[in-house]
């Protein structure tokens, strides 16, 4: 697996997109590409959080859900 975030070719994520994020400590984040089309934000939050229920359940992740919007 890349690491996304270390290193001199670290990688970005897609502003047209949504993402979880997970760390071994921590809430879970939800970050909100600022591209991704009006008409997909609202479904692909819902996805999203409902991704995080069955990570909180069958991973043992945070029971904490951040947003975070790219600016």
């Amino acid at each position: 697996m890349d690491n996304l975030y270390q290193g001199e070719k670290s990688k970005k994520l897609d502003p047209r997109a949504m993402f979880i994020v997970q760390g071994s400590k921590g809430p879970l984040y939800i970050w909100q590409g600022g591209n991704i089309p009006n008409g997909n934000i609202q479904t692909y939050m819902n996805f999203a959080q409902s991704y995080c229920q069955n990570l909180q359940q069958y991973e043992r992740a945070s029971p904490k859900i951040q947003i975070v919007h790219q600016g």
